[in-house]
């Protein structure tokens, strides 16, 4: 419960800072070192793949849209499954429950309140790209209690199903993450700062890692 209030207080300074524009580098507590930006740039050759945030209202109607999600939710644990490996090898691969017991074997259970990213790769085709399996998804929410899905692809899901269910409890995607090779798998914590856009479903944001 501390961890989580004072995760929460950073966020409000470090988006404190980023409105106001500040050069000044922001103070990070001692139990972590930096602060580490997690958003695709807005110029450059690949403009159109911004990070951006789609809320659970993007997917099942009635639900929290961007400016609803509650603030506590825009900040969590930050996990990160790698799985570079396979989407080498297939680029349509579906992160599966397999790639999550494969980072609890090494880390422990993926902590409940967690945001939850896939690292599939730097550059891909554009027509094809890995996504969450209906099963990792419905594993997430259910046994493990994560607020977010995150990855550096332009989808969450190719299921519309499993779209559908996440959304149904709370969650909302990130897509379009970027250096993800900067952060931690595990031990450290994520802050999401969208717009609040009235009535949006989705919209660009900004993520940053903090890193032990």
């Amino acid at each position: 419960m501390r961890f989580h209030t004072f995760i929460i207080a950073f966020g409000l300074a470090v988006a404190l800072l980023l409105f106001a524009q500040r050069r000044q580098q922001p103070q990070v507590d001692a139990q972590f070192r930096t602060v580490v930006d997690l958003t695709a740039p807005t110029s450059g050759p690949h403009t159109q793949l911004l990070t951006r945030i789609q809320a659970p209202a993007n997917y099942v109607r009635g639900t929290w849209t961007v400016d609803q999600i509650p603030a506590p939710r825009l900040v969590g644990t930050l996990v990160v499954l790698d799985v570079r490996e396979h989407a080498r090898r297939n680029a349509g691969y579906e992160v599966s429950p397999y790639d999550i017991a494969n980072w609890e074997r090494i880390h422990g259970p993926v902590p409940p309140g967690s945001i939850v990213v896939a690292r599939t790769a730097e550059t891909r085709p554009a027509s094809m790209f890995p996504t969450f399996s209906a099963d990792a998804i419905q594993f997430l929410v259910e046994a493990r209690g994560v607020i977010a899905l995150g990855t550096d692809s332009p989808e969450i899901s190719r299921h519309a199903d499993a779209n559908a269910y996440a959304a149904a409890h709370g969650l909302y995607a990130l897509t379009n993450i970027a250096g993800l090779g900067t952060a931690p798998e595990a031990g450290g914590a994520a802050i999401v700062a969208p717009p609040r856009r009235t009535g949006a479903t989705e919209a660009e944001a900004r993520v940053l890692a903090l890193v032990r």
